[in-house]
């Protein structure tokens, strides 16, 4: 092991500013992080009603990873599951205006189809 650290030489392609390289390293380092794991678990305490529990560790990895849209979309559906409309447009609204402010960007398409679907029931 102690072998390999010198050929460490960062995340994957992060000279370059391709948006698919940065989804591509952010779902490598989800892998490595154990950061799917817990979004497992999450999605498992929904399922079987423990919203509450979902949101609290899904919060956590927030706090790891502000700007990752698949939290942001799972903590949505965790609201929605527990007919917490404020939850999703609170959520919403934070999470857009931290990756406006912090990286100049808005949501994914699929980040914003999903709150639309969300916000329209």
């Amino acid at each position: 092991m102690r072998h390999m650290i010198p050929l460490y030489r960062g995340d994957y392609l992060e000279e370059h500013d391709y948006r698919w390289v940065q989804a591509k390293a952010r779902e490598l380092r989800r892998k490595d992080t154990g950061l799917g794991l817990v979004m497992d678990i999450a999605k498992w305490d929904m399922e079987h009603g423990r919203g509450k529990e979902a949101i609290e560790q899904l919060t956590i990895l927030q706090e790891r990873e502000p700007y990752s849209e698949e939290i942001c979309r799972l903590m949505m559906e965790v609201y929605a599951s527990m007919d917490d409309q404020q939850g999703i447009l609170r959520l919403y609204h934070s999470f857009t205006v931290t990756l406006d402010e912090d990286l100049g960007y808005q949501p994914e398409p699929e980040t914003s189809r999903l709150y639309q679907n969300l916000t329209d029931q």
